[in-house]
């Protein structure tokens, strides 16, 4: 079972809904990145039922539901640090205050 974290800038508030680190339920496997179009940290799916699929080995649906973001699915996307947790909009550090959601 996966965990999702709301995570707060105490610099400019923006707050996103997060694993923050790789994370994997009973099908998918996701990592946090930061999409470079719109700006957020989206868990993006990497994989399923426990292993991880290199971009390089996804076939028929994968190719479109794997690695881009999930709210306006550009594949410009780089990992989220899971040490500092950089804030999407302002670049300083994002505290977990709290969890969110279980899933899968």
């Amino acid at each position: 079972m996966g965990r999702t974290y709301v995570f707060k800038c105490k610099q400019c508030n923006h707050s996103v809904e997060s694993s923050g680190h790789l994370d994997h339920g009973m099908w998918a496997v996701v990592k946090p990145y930061t999409c470079e179009r719109c700006h957020n940290v989206v868990d993006v799916l990497i994989g399923e039922y426990g292993n991880i699929i290199p971009e390089s080995e996804l076939k028929g649906t994968q190719k479109d539901e794997f690695y881009c973001c999930s709210k306006c699915n550009s594949r410009n996307i780089i990992e989220w640090n899971p040490k500092t947790h950089p804030c999407p909009k302002c670049g300083n550090k994002m505290t977990a205050i709290g969890e969110a959601a279980f899933w899968d």
